[in-house]
């Protein structure tokens, strides 16, 4: 049986695909999109280019998942763990939590906007989920995604190399997870 993590991380291993280095990409040479810091700050030494789908796999576990917070989000919420999780890959867990914490700010109870998803930011979803049952985790998996998207065309609008970007950004990363 798959756990949780390797369910939601396929599709976004997917998504990023294996090896580039895009002069355009402020990320800088990649593979299976974990950027060459990443990487480094998590253990990986060898070059980019050999990066294998294991090596990112344990990076994404320990900085993504584990570290992150977004495991204790999976109790609560599979769905929402799934979308915090391909958007903390795509912007970062900073942005990721930022976002989970802006809509809840709107939609229930109000928690610091400090891009940790600590227990102050999982005591406000679950009050929230609990107040406002399923129909509640859609429309917070909505409002993220809306949040993503004008994210998205404010960093094409500010820098002109993520124009080229921003298409498959909208195309692929805005959606709301079934």
């Amino acid at each position: 049986m798959t756990d949780l993590f390797t369910q939601l991380i396929t599709p976004v291993l997917a998504e990023e695909g294996g090896y580039t280095n895009n002069p355009n990409d402020a990320g800088g040479e990649t593979n299976f999109g974990v950027t060459a810091a990443v990487a480094r700050a998590n253990g990986y030494q060898g070059p980019m280019a050999s990066m294998t789908r294991v090596d990112a796999l344990a990076v994404y576990r320990n900085c993504f998942w584990e570290k992150s917070g977004i495991v204790a989000v999976s109790v609560v919420s599979p769905r929402l763990a799934g979308q915090l999780l391909d958007c903390a890959v795509n912007m970062g867990v900073p942005t990721a939590a930022e976002l989970l914490q802006r809509a809840l700010n709107v939609l229930g109870p109000s928690v610091s906007i400090d891009g940790d998803l600590g227990p102050q930011t999982l005591a406000a979803l679950k009050a929230y989920l609990a107040r406002r049952g399923a129909i509640g985790e859609t429309v917070l998996l909505k409002s993220i995604a809306c949040l993503r998207g004008y994210k998205y065309i404010a960093l094409a609008e500010s820098n002109p190399n993520d124009k080229s970007f921003v298409f498959g950004w909208i195309a692929n990363r805005v959606a709301i997870p079934a």
